[in-house]
């Protein structure tokens, strides 16, 4: 093909297209590695909306809070799926959208929604928490903050002040999640007796906290030189101020204090869950990531971060990861890996042991990573990434684009092994080859082509896989029409077995092979002629000798015996016929080799002088054989 003889006759445009190649799969494979994850981007865009409403039952969550939020959100566009669960004090409402909707502009549209709907929750219920993330997702990593010198409320408070804004800032971090957390809270422990006795309620209680412990704008003084801001300090700060709080008028008319019917002290809010490690009590932070985030990518931000805090912590305080999920992640993609070498490495030994040619192995040694790695240019031009999928095509195109390269090479050197000279055989191999290697690619290219367009789910999961395929494919036809020739004729310039700075064994290069062979292919194929004609001869005889009249079964072993003697006397003809043709066939192409390379014309005058001795001798043979059949013939 002309590009295959361009690149054996210009080394260096093989080369330099070869470089460029491997060039721009390395710069591709740098970016590719730095989104490695486990799969290809398959997850929906999934919004979260959860609202806690303390002290309500199932039921009552159910009804007043998810119902009216799940009606507002079903009107969103391009909607999957709506999943909403109704727990104690608690509502939670997933919403999973289609494979190509933006997940911003999702979030966006459902805080729309849900503003609209607030006026008509209960005035007790939090605000809705919308996150871009699965409400029932795990952390992709715990970490847990403990301490020797700090107590548990002292520890959330340093947690929720200076830790879980640094991990909420990473990209990729959806939401940070605390557990066994101890938050600071003013609790009132009721004396259901002496409540009763001054006859109040628990309700009479926390509407006076409602009514007396509040901040009132109290407006400002103004004059023709200042102007003051009023603030009205009614808020309580301690708990003896929680203790003088006034409840109302009792009985007899006097008044009653918080601290006549509670006990009140500043605890922790909520006791119910703790967090421990290596039996340490702490606080547990959970980093859930977005549903489109790399995991991979969060997990080594996080690490990041920890060895940031670390040197900011207070004395006796660390800081550790419990979890990580992203390790089995890594062990997944490390053992895909691992396969890729092992199957490079088997092929290059399978390779060898059917050449037997350390240089024949070379070739295809250079020529497999620079496929591989064009290939990964094409992964970042198109935006995938890399994972375990196209890392398992890429284990799967080892095999296929070796079979370019092997074609190739396989032809070219079975040319050299007959004596070709080396460029010669380059040219005409690839030019002999050129057309099948092209058919080859585009057959493969066209199995693995559509599973790049298959639609849903299940299409986002392969395409990648197939893409990865048909670009190896694809970058190994252009490899084995332009380095493996280039490669061919330089490694193989002075035979097949020759060493470098010595001279090849065998027949001398300089001269055409063909007409080396020629003339050994005529001296045989005389001999040969003789033994048909004396089989012609033997054959006429014993079909002679049958007209002596023998017994029957005598009879029968002559005519099997004149049977045999045609059938050996047909195969030396065709093997005569075959003989005759080679020499004719090697008489041109040693022709062809000297017009093709004058430089060789005058190193091949005496060859030429001895071919036609050689034919002179040749014919002397075949007249000889002739009348050495003919007196046998006669003579028996």
């Amino acid at each position: 093909m002309l590009i295959s003889e361009l690149s054996i006759h210009r080394p260096i445009f093989a080369t330099v297209l070869s470089l460029m190649l491997l060039v721009v799969g390395l710069i591709g494979l740098t970016r590719l590695w730095q989104g490695i994850r486990e799969l290809p981007n398959i997850d929906s865009p999934v919004v979260s909306v959860e609202t806690r409403y303390r002290g309500a039952a199932p039921e009552i969550i159910e009804t007043k809070v998810t119902q009216p939020l799940e009606d507002r959100i079903a009107g969103v566009e391009h909607i999957d799926k709506l999943k909403s669960s109704s727990s104690d004090e608690r509502s939670q409402i997933s919403v999973e959208f289609d494979l190509d909707r933006n997940i911003d502009e999702a979030a966006n549209d459902i805080r729309d929604r849900v503003g609209r709907v607030l006026s008509s929750l209960p005035e007790e219920a939090d605000p809705p928490e919308i996150s871009k993330a699965d409400a029932n997702a795990e952390p992709i990593i715990f970490v847990n903050l403990s301490s020797d010198t700090l107590g548990s409320l002292e520890l959330t408070d340093y947690a929720e002040r200076y830790v879980v804004d640094r991990f909420a800032a990473i990209p990729g971090v959806a939401r940070v999640r605390l557990t066994g957390d101890r938050r600071y809270a003013m609790r009132v422990w009721i004396d259901r007796t002496a409540l009763a006795a001054r006859r109040f309620t628990a309700n009479d209680i926390e509407a006076a906290l409602n009514r007396e412990n509040v901040q009132i704008p109290a407006g400002r003084i103004e004059s023709q030189a200042r102007e003051f801001s009023l603030n009205t300090a009614t808020g309580f700060q301690t708990a003896e101020d929680f203790r003088n709080l006034i409840i109302g008028r009792g009985p007899d008319g006097y008044l009653v204090k918080l601290a006549d019917v509670a006990d009140v002290e500043l605890a922790a809010e909520n006791e119910r869950t703790i967090a421990r490690t290596n039996r340490i009590s702490g606080v547990s932070v959970g980093i859930e990531a977005q549903a489109n985030a790399n995991a991979l990518e969060v997990a080594k931000a996080v690490r990041a971060e920890i060895a940031a805090l670390n040197k900011d912590l207070p004395a006796g305080t660390q800081l550790g990861i419990n979890i990580d999920r992203a390790v089995f992640i890594e062990a997944s993609l490390h053992e895909v890996l691992v396969a890729l070498s092992i199957s490079f490495t088997l092929v290059l030994v399978v390779i060898y042991a059917f050449l037997g040619n350390w240089r024949a192995t070379l070739i295809p040694a250079v020529t497999i990573p620079i496929s591989i790695l064009a290939a990964c240019a094409a992964m970042n031009a198109m935006g995938f990434t890399l994972n375990v999928l196209t890392l398992l095509g890429m284990v799967l195109a080892i095999g296929l684009v070796v079979d370019d390269a092997i074609v190739v090479l396989e032809n070219i050197y079975r040319r050299i092994e007959h004596g070709e000279p080396s460029l010669l055989a380059a040219i005409d191999g690839s030019k002999e080859i050129g057309f099948a290697v092209i058919a080859t690619t585009l057959v493969l290219s066209a199995v693995f082509v559509p599973i790049s367009f298959l639609g849903g789910r299940v299409g986002r999961l392969f395409s990648e896989f197939g893409f990865t395929l048909a670009a190896s494919i694809l970058f190994s036809c252009l490899v084995a029409l332009t380095l493996t020739p280039m490669m061919t004729s330089q490694l193989f310039r002075g035979g097949r077995d020759a060493q470098p700075g010595q001279r090849p064994r065998g027949p001398n290069l300089r001269q055409p092979v063909g007409v080396v062979r020629a003339c050994v292919a005529a001296d045989a194929a005389a001999l040969l002629e003789g033994c048909h004609l004396r089989a012609r001869g033997i054959g006429r005889r014993r079909g002679a000798d049958r007209h002596v009249p023998e017994r029957k079964h005598s009879q029968r072993r002559s005519r099997r015996r004149a049977h045999r003697d045609q059938r050996a006397g047909r195969r030396v003809a065709a093997v005569h016929g075959w003989l005759r043709e080679a020499a004719r066939r090697h008489r041109r192409r040693g022709d062809e080799a000297v017009r093709r390379h004058p430089a060789l014309q005058r190193s091949c005058a005496g060859g030429r002088r001895r071919r036609r001795s050689g034919r002179g001798e040749s014919r002397a043979v075949v007249h000889r054989s002739q009348r050495l059949g003919r007196s046998g013939a006669h003579g028996r």
